[in-house]
């Protein structure tokens, strides 16, 4: 026999789920393990009719052999079907949308988090294209509008939004679903809710506000979930819990209305169960000081930390002095892009003065007056542990925009409303500001920590360096991070040792610590704040101190400043490299990752951090290209828009040769450089780069062939080395023309002097050079190539050229040319020499030249074999001449 049921006081969402799963499992009964809420049994004393309930009278319990369970994953809800739960040999089936399971061992479940049962068993329902009547559709339309609260839960999924749709149109009734959702307190429900909110006690748990509530009932009250959820409506708090005695039990139901307090894992301990938002426990003979007691030891170890001023707050603090003039705070205000500064006297915060008041007063030319004549004076300053729920207040209620951080009469931060709703609609704030004084680190709610990702797959060495760094760190009580390229391969799963640390402050005296800690040599660079530490090993770290970086026009080099953490990532070019990983021994492995990179590296997009990223760096234009080509990754739709206005719009053009040239080099040198070319030719930088660049199918079959060339070449086994870049660069300038392509190697470019010659030598050898290659060997009744000329064709000519040519004639008679030339021919000497030919008779001067030279020719054709040959050719020649 197979029975379809669900925990006992049955819900909508309990109901709806058993008929549901009735519909995947025709001709299983379905029972009521035990009693419904008072909705739910108004519901079926109206509906029992069209509904094929039995009850447990109606079953012979031992005969069940296949048990399938919804909306619940533990045997205590099932009443006295959880004996048959528990009994070997039965088959258990589970569908249910809480997370951390129970004592259940289902042969196979169907767990998903969605904000009710009834919205999984939709989607099976819908895969399998079955029949939902006007009726069912209401029924299933109550289950998850109860436990989403018509869609208005946190806990709500799209999902559950597109089941509800799916519903309507299969005719659900909404006039139905309002009568028997919105029901009125019954006396006794209504004297009991009093009796709550005359006792409910604050608490606040990890800067989390959390509502303890308790009373007892004379008899038995119907759904106190239901005034629950009333009372965390009314109160406001993170979370709920209320205490209810009746008869010989209690009842503990929790209702959390934030991320952070998870109510299920605390009833947990209790025997309780439910979701994250929304559980509930009973407790035989339980005592209600015992219980709130232990509900507080609990909720200390389950809640995360509340975000407290620490947290949110930005360094370094942008003032200026009340005396200063509009026009200056202007200035500021513009070069740091802020909406406003903090007014400071004494190191005391005095006011503030807005982006707004600033263009008002020199509006009306009112620029040379003094900031204290229009500065806000209505400060309210906050020590660094202050709960978020507080700063959130005190911006709603005094309607201030800004709040200072104090610690010990010294500023030490600023808080804005754009840092308060970063908090409140996130998981966690993302990153940490400097410490202020010694001791441990911050909290945070939520930290992403990657320190697996550290044992796993860095080398020992690498680790051991990282943990000294964040040793030095604490002893210097400095925040310590490693940053960029480094944290991006890690989290890819790319081999990458180049290890660069930023500091949150004094990044020169961390790297002196650093130098006497790893015995290592070290280059200082005071004005920037940055060293370079070279190990005997021969490892290289760099550090830096955290700063910010200001364009003064575009394509310019930036102004540098020290700043904090998290202005050194904004400065950084795109969100998969502007994240950091925390080395101090409190927070090692912390990452911290305040514009979403590692969301980017999932979704496989490279996005830079702000509009003009491209026009205030172009050659970020480039290296966004060599992300894409390197890691199979694309631009997200925002940054491809940028990035083809800003090249339309001539960023390229403000670049230095030098700046420029680093770009170019650097895309060729990379193993997918043929992707990154056709990015170029598709976003319009190849003709930026030089006019009649373009990549055209026969440069696109060329290119193509670098790679297996190169190849081809180092399987030569030759000591003689090439510049691998050359390559694709030549076969990108030559339909240019040599003077042109020439042109752009040394003006626009400035390519060194060697590189230059090479170009040059092959561009103006390529052609004759392609002829000669592309002939057969010369024979008997047939035109062709001797090898000689195969010789004078390559000879003096930089390898790279020959390759050159190899890759523009794509011939396998070319690639056997270049080959026999390199290994042979070009080492062929005639054994005779001129003083020879001399004393032989010849005269001094050009004539032995020529006749030392048609000996050559004729070894290299393999006319002359040994050196007699060579002589008796002379003597001919000497006899002629």
């Amino acid at each position: 026999m197979e029975v379809v049921t669900t925990h006992v006081g049955a819900d909508f969402d309990a109901l709806a789920s058993l008929v549901a799963a009735s519909k995947l499992h025709p001709g299983a009964h379905l029972v009521l393990s035990g009693g419904a809420d008072r909705n739910v049994a108004d519901f079926l004393s109206l509906h029992q009719e069209l509904l094929n309930l039995e009850t447990l009278r109606d079953l012979d319990l031992d005969a069940i052999t296949t048990l399938v369970v919804v909306e619940t994953q533990s045997s205590s809800r099932l009443g006295e079907l959880s004996k048959v739960a528990q009994r070997p040999g039965v088959r258990i089936l589970v569908y249910d949308h809480h997370g951390g399971g129970g004592d259940l061992q289902p042969e196979q479940a169907v767990v998903r988090p969605y904000g009710a049962t009834t919205t999984l068993l939709m989607e099976l329902i819908r895969a399998r294209e079955l029949p939902v009547t006007p009726f069912e559709a209401t029924l299933f339309l109550l289950g998850i509008y109860e436990d989403t609260g018509c869609l208005t839960f946190a806990s709500t999924t799209p999902e559950d939004a597109e089941a509800v749709a799916w519903l309507l149109r299969q005719g659900a009734n909404l006039d139905v679903v309002s009568t028997f959702l919105i029901r009125g307190l019954t006396p006794e429900q209504r004297a009991l809710l009093n009796d709550l909110l005359a006792r409910t006690r604050y608490h606040e748990v990890h800067g989390a506000r959390i509502a303890i509530t308790a009373a007892e009932a004379p008899g038995y009250v119907d759904e106190v979930a239901l005034l629950a959820h009333r009372l965390a409506d009314m109160e406001g708090a993170d979370a709920l819990f209320v205490l209810v005695r009746m008869e010989e039990n209690l009842l503990v139901v929790g209702r959390a209305r934030s991320a952070g307090v998870d109510v299920a894992r605390v009833l947990e301990a209790f025997g309780g169960g439910g979701h994250e938002r929304a559980a509930s426990a009973t407790i035989k003979g339980g005592d209600v000081d015992a219980v709130r007691a232990r509900l507080l030891e609990i909720l200390a170890q389950v809640v995360c930390p509340r975000a407290t001023a620490r947290d949110l707050m930005s360094w370094p603090v942008r003032t200026i002095p009340p005396d200063a003039t509009l026009e200056t705070a202007g200035r500021l205000l513009a070069r740091y892009g802020i909406g406003g500064l903090l007014v400071v006297e004494e190191g005391q915060p005095v006011g503030v003065i807005s982006r707004r008041d600033v263009d008002r007063a020199i509006h009306h030319r009112l620029s040379h007056a003094p900031v204290r004549a229009f500065m806000s004076r209505d400060v309210r300053p906050v020590s660094p542990d202050a709960p978020l729920h507080e700063i959130e207040h005190l911006m709603i209620e005094e309607r201030v925009g800004r709040i200072p951080v104090m610690h010990e009469g010294r500023l030490v931060g600023i808080i804005t409303r754009t840092d308060v709703l970063r908090a409140l609609h996130q998981a966690a704030p993302t990153f940490l500001p400097p410490r202020p004084t010694a001791g441990p680190a911050p909290r945070e709610a939520h930290p992403a920590n990657v320190a697996d990702l550290l044992n796993e797959r860095l080398p020992e060495r690498v680790q051991r360096l990282l943990a000294q760094a964040g040793a030095v760190g604490d002893a210097l009580h400095l925040y310590v991070f490693t940053v960029g390229g480094f944290v991006r391969d890690l989290l890819l799963g790319v081999a990458n040792l180049d290890v660069d640390l930023v500091v949150e402050g004094d990044g020169i005296a961390f790297a002196r610590r650093l130098t006497d800690e790893l015995h290592a040599d070290v280059s200082l660079h005071h004005r920037f704040g940055t060293a370079a530490l070279t190990l005997p090993d021969g490892v290289r770290i760099d550090v830096a101190s955290a700063r910010t970086e200001l364009y003064e026009h575009p394509a310019a080099l930036p102004v540098v400043e020290h700043s904090s953490l998290r202005d050194d990532l904004a400065r950084r070019d795109f969100t998969i490299n502007a994240m950091a990983v925390q080395l101090n021994a409190p927070a090692f492995g912390r990452l911290v990752d305040p514009f979403r990179g590692r969301r980017d590296l999932r979704l496989q997009r490279v996005r830079v951090l702000h509009s003009l990223s491209f026009v205030e760096d172009p050659t970020r234009l480039f290296r966004g290209v060599r992300f894409e080509a390197r890691y199979q990754f694309h631009f997200s739709p925002g940054t491809e828009r940028l990035a083809r206005d800003a090249v339309a719009h001539g960023a390229i053009q403000g670049l230095s040769p030098a700046r420029l040239r680093k770009e170019v080099l650097l895309t060729l040198r990379e193993s997918e450089a043929l992707r990154a070319i056709e990015r170029w030719q598709e976003l319009g930088i190849l003709p930026a780069l030089w006019p009649g660049l373009q990549l055209t199918a026969l440069v696109r079959e060329r290119l193509q062939r670098v790679d297996s060339v190169l190849s081809w070449y180092n399987g030569l086994g030759l000591k003689q080395r090439v510049e691998p870049w050359l390559l694709p660069f030549g076969v990108l300038v030559e339909p240019l023309g040599h003077d042109a392509a020439l042109q752009f190697a040394e003006t626009r470019l400035r390519l060194r002097a060697r590189h230059q010659e090479i170009l040059r030598a092959a561009l103006y050898a390529l052609p004759r050079l392609c002829a000669v290659l592309a002939q057969p060997w010369r024979g008997r009744g047939r035109r062709g190539v001797r090898a000689s000329e195969v010789y004078w064709a390559c000879r003096d000519l930089p390898v790279e050229a020959l390759l050159l040519a190899v890759i523009l004639s794509g011939s396998e008679l070319a690639r056997d040319r270049v080959a026999l030339y390199l290994r042979e021919l070009r080492h062929v000497r005639p054994r005779l020499s001129g003083d020879q030919l001399i004393a032989m008779g010849f005269a001094r001067g050009p004539v032995v030249g020529v006749v030392l030279r048609e000996i050559l020719d004729r070894r290299l054709d393999g006319e002359l074999i040994t050196a007699e040959d060579e002589l008796e050719y002379a003597r001919r020649r000497l006899m002629q001449m």
